[in-house]
C-alpha cells in the first residue's frame, strides 16, 4: 500500500513538471524560423486616368481650370483620348490662350474624324468657328519661302500655317533658319484678339561655305635621300684615295731615292727606311684603287640619284571661313 501510495506520488509530480514547461513560453524562436525581411518601400500607386477625368470635370465645375488641366495633361498622357484633349482645349481657352486652345480643338477636330467620331468632330468644328474671330494672329512672311523654316517658341510651323497662325497673350520668340545662311531671331508681342500682325522675316544672310584648299607642301622622295648617302660615301672614299695616294707617292720618292738598285746604305747594310716605304708603298696601291673606284661609283651615283628625284606634293587640308583658313596635314 505504502509503495502504491509513492508510486501515484511520483506520478503527479511528474505530470505537474510537464504542464509547468508546457505552460511556459519560449523565450527564442527556434533557429530554423527565419526573421521576416524588412518589406521593401511599395511604389507608388498609377493614378487612374478616369479618375483624373473626373477630378478634373468636378474642378471645371468649380471654375478651377488650372488645376484641372493639370489633371487633364495628366490623364491624357497616361490615356490618350478625344474627350480629354477636347476639355484640355477647354481649359486653354477659359485661361484665356486661345492660340493653344485652337490647336488643340483642330487636333481633336482630326482624331476624330480619323475615328469616325461624328458628334466629337462637330463639336470641335463648332468651337473652331467660334473661337476664330478672336483670335490673336502672325502672318509669318519670308522672304525666301522655299528653302527657310520658321519656328514659333521652338515649334516648327507648317507653311501651310504661315498665314494664319495662333498665338497666346504674350511675347513670342519667332525663329528663320536655312542652309548655308546665318539664323535669324526676333521676339514679337502678340496682337490683341481678333487681330493679326505680320512678321516680315528678311532674306538670310550667307554664310560662306567650308571649302577644301589644297596647299602644295614641297617633301623629297626616297631617290634623293639614297642619292644624299651614295654620295657621301663617295666623298669619303675620295678623301681616301688621296690620302693614300699621297702616301704612295712620298713611299715612291724614298725608294727611287735609296733604292738603285738595291735598298742598302752606301757601306752596303739595309736601308731599312727605304725597305719599308716599297712595302708600304705595295699594301696602299690596291687600297687607293678601290678607294677611287668607290669615289666614282658614289659620287656618279649620288648625283644620278639627286639630279632625277622630283618633288611631290603633301595636300593640306583647309577650311575656309569667313575669311579663316586653317590648314593642317591630311
Amino acid at each position: 500500500m505504502k509503495a502504491r501510495a509513492s508510486a501515484v506520488a511520483l506520478l503527479s509530480v511528474a505530470l505537474l513538471a510537464a504542464a509547468s514547461a508546457h505552460a511556459q513560453p519560449d523565450a527564442s524562436p527556434p533557429a530554423s524560423q527565419a526573421l521576416p525581411a524588412p518589406s521593401a518601400q511599395p511604389a507608388p500607386p498609377v493614378r487612374d486616368p478616369e479618375q483624373l477625368f473626373r477630378e478634373a470635370l468636378a474642378l471645371m465645375n468649380e471654375g478651377s481650370f488650372t488645376e484641372a488641366l493639370a489633371k487633364l495633361e495628366e490623364a491624357e498622357a497616361l490615356d490618350p483620348g478625344t474627350g480629354t484633349q477636347f476639355n484640355i482645349a477647354i481649359c486653354y481657352e477659359k485661361l484665356g490662350k486661345l492660340g493653344t486652345a485652337w490647336r488643340n480643338y483642330v487636333a481633336v477636330q482630326q482624331l476624330a474624324h480619323a475615328s469616325g467620331k461624328a458628334q466629337r468632330e462637330e463639336n470641335a468644328r463648332a468651337k473652331l468657328e467660334e473661337l476664330r474671330p478672336r483670335l490673336s494672329l502672325f502672318v509669318l512672311a519670308p522672304a525666301e519661302p522655299t528653302s527657310m523654316t520658321v519656328k514659333v517658341d521652338g515649334v516648327v510651323v507648317a507653311p501651310s500655317q504661315w498665314a494664319t497662325y495662333a498665338v497666346d497673350p504674350g511675347i513670342h520668340r519667332v525663329d528663320a533658319e536655312a542652309p548655308t545662311r546665318k539664323p535669324w531671331t526676333d521676339s514679337v508681342s502678340a496682337p490683341p484678339e481678333g487681330e493679326a500682325a505680320t512678321i516680315r522675316i528678311p532674306m538670310l544672310a550667307s554664310v560662306e561655305q567650308a571649302k577644301i584648299v589644297t596647299v602644295g607642301e614641297p617633301t623629297t622622295d626616297g631617290r634623293q635621300t639614297l642619292g644624299l648617302v651614295l654620295g657621301g660615301i663617295g666623298v669619303v672614299s675620295l678623301i681616301a684615295a688621296s690620302i693614300t695616294g699621297v702616301v704612295i707617292l712620298n713611299d715612291k720618292s724614298t725608294a727611287d731615292d735609296a733604292c738603285k738598285p738595291r735598298c742598302a746604305n752606301a757601306d752596303g747594310t739595309p736601308n731599312q727606311r727605304a725597305i719599308d716605304a716599297v712595302n708600304e708603298g705595295k699594301m696602299l696601291v690596291p687600297i687607293n684603287l678601290v678607294a677611287w673606284g668607290i669615289a666614282a661609283v658614289g659620287l656618279g651615283a649620288g648625283a644620278y640619284f639627286i639630279l632625277t628625284s622630283g618633288k611631290k606634293v603633301t595636300p593640306m587640308a583647309g577650311a575656309h571661313v569667313l575669311g579663316l583658313v586653317i590648314e593642317g596635314p591630311l
